[in-house]
């Protein structure tokens, strides 16, 4: 998915993928690519559990511009007992600067 600042207003570009994981500890990788500066912010990412009554963040991050090259933002999370086998998404939210393509996401167990 791509989001150009002259076609497209700031908002979530991507969010999923809505998998039920167990407690446990996870990995996750968003490979992504623009062509702003790496001086550039141009979004957020983060990771965030859906509840019957709204979603809990879990962890959260800078989108900075990586010159046209593809870059990757490679972290880890802690899904909490309390949260065991509820629905987990990974969203990434452009700011309306330049532009941003999400290429992938994977998310693995462990560390």
């Amino acid at each position: 998915r791509t989001a150009k600042e002259s076609m497209d207003k700031s908002g979530y570009i991507t969010f999923g993928p809505y998998i039920s994981l167990s407690s446990g500890k996870y990995k996750f990788n968003i490979n992504y690519m623009s062509p702003e500066s790496n001086t550039t912010n141009i979004g957020t990412w983060d990771v965030v559990v859906d509840l019957p009554k709204g979603i809990k963040q879990l962890k959260n991050g800078p989108l900075i511009g990586t010159n046209g090259r593809d870059a990757h933002v490679i972290n880890t999370f802690t899904m909490p007992k309390e949260y065991n086998e509820k629905e987990v998404e990974i969203r990434n939210f452009y700011n309306g600067t330049g532009s941003l393509t999400i290429k992938s996401l994977t998310i693995t167990q462990g560390e």
